[in-house]
């Protein structure tokens, strides 16, 4: 005869599994939801205001109304269509401008009228596809729009300006068979580890522990996906690259922290290459905080470039 004692205590081993499998399967689907969300634009939009209301702010609307006005949408061969903003100058100089996962075209309005009053042809793709690959897709479609420039302007001088995920997808670009054409890559607040990026925001954004939420997130990725955090590119393609690359970074940038990219800068040898850190700003807000700075060091590496 099986004793009340020992009823209890196979109830409790019982109690003590499903308790168990609850706790995975709340797990993996808190994985799957917080995963879902984390790389989506939209609701990256939503998180990431710090810095990029400033940037809209700076543009102002009148600035980024002018920007809608003269941008004009062109259908380059297999890169599709993108939006461009031509020089009234017939020009051989050619600027494409990657925004940051919480901006959006009209919002480069600061970036693309400097870079238009030194003489640029201006090109602001719409490079996201819905969900950021870190630079994976967007890397092979930076190519395919070089290759389209340069077919419509052999002898074009083609500059990369990227910004957050728009700078490591110029970066995991850099040592990619790009034609001689391409002169140099600035990469404002680029990051090579998303990893770290994931460990960094996911508990202040959805308020669930670091551990084991974003190990499980990098798995659900790669077998959703077919790429983890770990697969951003940027750091091998910086350790190979001929290209000369200006890495920008502000000091504040709780986002993406100012180490990812003086790591970058760290194993990047090409010649030219050069690291500027702006002072007090945090993230992507550097061309606000000093613009009298970051102008500067921009325009020179431009010139430097071209020498």
């Amino acid at each position: 005869m099986i004793s009340g004692k020992a009823i209890r205590k196979k109830d409790i081993k019982k109690l003590v599994a499903i308790s168990f499998i609850v706790a995975i399967v709340l797990e993996i689907l808190m994985t799957v939801i917080v995963t879902e969300e984390f790389l989506n634009i939209d609701k990256f939009i939503r998180y990431d205001m710090s810095g990029n209301v400033v940037i809209r702010e700076l543009s102002g609307a009148e600035q980024a109304a002018w920007l809608e006005q003269k941008l004009e949408t062109q259908v380059l061969g297999e890169a599709g269509e993108c939006q461009v903003l031509p020089n009234t100058v017939t020009s051989h100089s050619h600027i494409i401008i990657l925004h940051s996962l919480s901006t959006v075209q009209k919002d480069m309005a600061v970036y693309a009228v400097h870079f238009n009053e030194l003489g640029f042809n201006v090109y602001i793709p719409d490079y996201i596809d819905g969900t950021f690959t870190l630079g994976i897709n967007e890397a092979q479609y930076l190519q395919t729009l070089v290759q389209e420039i340069v077919k419509s302007d052999p002898e074009g001088k083609i500059f990369i300006f990227g910004l957050g995920a728009g700078g490591t997808t110029a970066l995991s670009a850099s040592d990619m068979e790009l034609p001689g054409n391409v002169k140099g890559i600035i990469s404002d607040s680029a990051f090579h580890d998303f990893n770290e990026i994931v460990r960094l925001n996911i508990n202040e954004m959805y308020h669930v522990p670091t551990y084991p939420v974003a190990q499980l997130s990098s798995l659900y990725t790669k077998l959703t996906r077919g790429w983890s955090f770990s697969d951003t590119g940027a750091l091998q393609a910086v350790r190979h690259t001929q290209l000369p690359i200006l890495y920008i970074h502000s000091t504040e940038d709780s986002i993406v922290p100012v180490g990812q990219s003086n790591r970058l800068f760290e194993v990047t040898h090409s010649e030219g290459t050069d690291h500027v850190t702006i002072y007090g700003a945090t993230h992507c807000t550097g061309v606000v905080t000093d613009s009298e700075k970051y102008w500067r060091e921009v325009d020179a590496f431009i010139r430097n470039s071209l020498d």
